[in-house]
Order: structure tokens, then sequence, then C-alpha cells
């Protein structure tokens, strides 16, 4: 019987034995995350930095903008797809722009070759520039310096150009129907007007912007392609043409007839002028019998643009406005870090017990954060 007792008296021991190294087990695993040792000037100041730019940093996004041009110029409109969801951006040099659906539009200061500009895009909100520019837009005209466009419905109507009128009215026709003006709407910024109509095939938008005696004009189709746009305007009596070196002349306005051709351009001029542009080739007519009739009819199976041009001087002052007589590219996007000064200024204004606990700095320690200027 003692034998028994005696074993049992080890089972006893060997179970009380691996309760006891259990509990401390787990002593160690619950307990021993509460005591740590105390971190080195050297961690202390690397997790403190970390914290510090955590807090300051600012990201800024930048996309480059290249424009090959064929001209060189001042103030030049310029046109570009914009393919990017943003809501605050801004170019890097301040300059004012105007974002209308899908296109970023801007006045530029162009040379022949490439021009680079940045947009910037971050969490900040950008306002734009103050600006004064030469420039009225209405929703029945729009005016800039010797030049007027007026529209009505959303349609061009007439052109003046050094107070005197170039084009006196103007029409648009998709399959030989006039155009559905029922749904148009107005923009217009400190740089432009637009006028837009909108069918179920098609929709139209012209834009005039400020510094420019030109109509900038878009056709984009709709799910069901159209078969072709003509338009058709009566014109000042310019007493001459020139399309190319085949399709040009005087104009005699003494007897009656019609030219027929294919061109991308053609341009009606005397001590001034007026030229219609296309980005592909349309089927042009004109006709003068004590006046001068224009028609241009284009193949509608992919998008279009046309620019109307106002100018003074013969053909040859704006050969290099063919269309497109500019390109563009976006490019590769870049990321720049920097400190924000809002967020330091914020961080300034915390009592130092709130500056500590923001960066996770022990409270008993002493903490002063310096900035420097890099040159």
């Amino acid at each position: 019987m003692r034998s028994n007792k005696k074993g049992l008296s080890h089972v006893d021991w060997a179970i009380s034995l691996g309760i006891f190294l259990l509990y401390l087990m787990w002593f160690f695993v619950f307990v021993k995350p509460q005591f740590i040792a105390d971190e080195s000037p050297t961690q202390l100041l690397e997790s403190t930095r970390e914290s510090l730019v955590e807090n300051l940093q600012w990201v800024v996004e930048k996309r480059p903008l290249f424009v090959f041009s064929n001209i060189t110029g001042e103030d030049e409109g310029v046109i570009v797809d914009f393919p990017y969801d943003l809501s605050k951006f801004a170019f890097s040099d301040n300059r004012y722009f105007t974002l209308d659906e899908g296109r970023l539009l801007f006045l530029a200061d162009l040379t022949e070759g490439a021009n680079l500009f940045w947009i910037v895009s971050s969490t900040k909100n950008y306002s734009l520039p103050s600006i004064i520019e030469d420039i009225t837009a209405t929703e029945s005209y729009t005016t800039t310096a010797n030049f007027r466009a007026d529209f009505s419905s959303g349609l061009l109507d007439e052109i003046y150009f050094n107070n005197e009128s170039k084009l006196n009215s103007f029409e648009l026709y998709i399959n030989d129907i006039a155009i559905d003006r029922t749904d148009t709407s107005f923009v217009n910024s400190s740089i432009l007007g637009g006028y837009k109509i909108y069918t179920e095939n098609v929709e139209h938008k012209c834009y005039v912007l400020a510094e420019n005696s030109k109509v900038y004009c878009f056709v984009n189709l709709g799910k069901e392609k159209p078969h072709d746009m003509t338009i058709k305007a009566e014109l000042a009596e310019f007493p001459n043409y020139y399309s190319n070196n085949l399709d040009q002349g005087n104009i005699n306005y003494g007897s009656e007839g019609c030219e027929g051709f294919s061109s991308r351009y053609v341009n009606f001029y005397g001590d001034d002028g007026l030229s219609f542009i296309f980005n592909k080739d349309a089927d042009i007519e004109f006709c003068y019998n004590g006046g001068l009739s224009f028609s241009a009819t284009v193949r509608l199976n992919r998008n279009v643009s046309y620019i109307i041009v106002a100018h003074n001087g013969s053909y040859s002052r704006i050969l290099d406005y063919k269309l497109p007589y500019y390109d563009y590219e976006w490019g590769i996007k870049e990321e720049v870090k920097g400190i924000d000064t809002d967020k330091a200024q914020q961080l300034a204004n915390l009592s130092y017990f709130e500056l500590k606990q923001s960066l996770g700095y022990p409270i008993a320690q002493e903490l002063k954060i310096y900035f420097e200027e890099e040159k």
C-alpha cells in the first residue's frame, strides 16, 4: 500500500509541475510584451523621423504634355484630349486652363518643334490664376480682338473680322438633313466661349478662344455612324482662293460658275482672308453669282475636326495651320515627394505634449525639431 501511495504522490507531483510550467509559459506569453527595453537613442531618432515624415509628407504627381508644333506663335489655342480622372490638378507654371468634357483647353506661346508642359496633381486644391483676356463670351456671340463669331441655338451664324462681315450664314447637315438643334449647351471661362449641339448621331462642339480669330470645331460620332456631314456658308466677296498649286486663282463675280475639288484646306482672301481647314479630305465646292457660296462634305467614318480662321494678308500667312498644325503626346507620370507646409504649420500649432503624442515620442524624453531649407 505504501508503494502505491508513493506512486500516486509521484504522479501528483508531475501533474502539479506540468500545471506550473504551463502557467509559467502563458505568463511569459501575456506579460513579456509589456516589458520592452528602452529604445536606444538611434532607434528612437529613426522611429521619430519616420513618424515625422509620415505626418508631413506631400506626394505630387507630374505628367508631361509634349506639343509638337508646325508653327511659332503667341497665345495659340491648344486643345488636347485629357485622359485622366483628376479633380485636383494645375499646370506647373500656374497657367490658366479650361477642362470641358474630356478636353483640356489653354493658351500657349508655341515654337516650331517640341514644346513641354507639366500637369501637377495631388490631394491639394488648386486655384486658377487671375487672368484678364480680351474676350467676351455669351450664348449668342464671342468676341476677341478684331474678331466676333455669332451663334444661334449652338450653331455658328456669322463671322466678323476687322469690323466687316466675312461669313453671313452657316448651315450644318447630317446625311442631307439639317442638324437638330433641340439639345444645346454653352460654356464660357476667362479664355473661351463654347457652343455645343447634341443629337443621337453626333455631338458638334465649337470653341472660340481668347487672342485667336479662329473657330475650333469637333464632331464626335454617336453609336450609329452617319454617312456624311455637309457645311454650307455664304461668304464675303473675296477676290481670290487657294487650296493647292492646281486649285487656286481669281474669282470672277461678273460671270456665273462653280469650282469643286477634294482637299483639306481652302482659303478665300484679298487684303484679309477666311480659311476652312479640315483634318481629313473634304469635297469642297464654291459658287459665285453675285455672291460667294461655299460648301464642304466630309465622310463621318470617324471623329472629325475643322477650324475656320480669319486672318490678315494672303493665304501664305496661314499655310502652316493645316490640320493638324500641332500634335501632342502625354508622357510617363512621375512622383515627387516633399514637405507639405500646411501640415508643418498644423504640427507647429500643436502643444508640446500633443506633438509628442502625434509622433509616438516618449513623454519623458526631450524633443526638438529643426527644419533646414535645401539650397
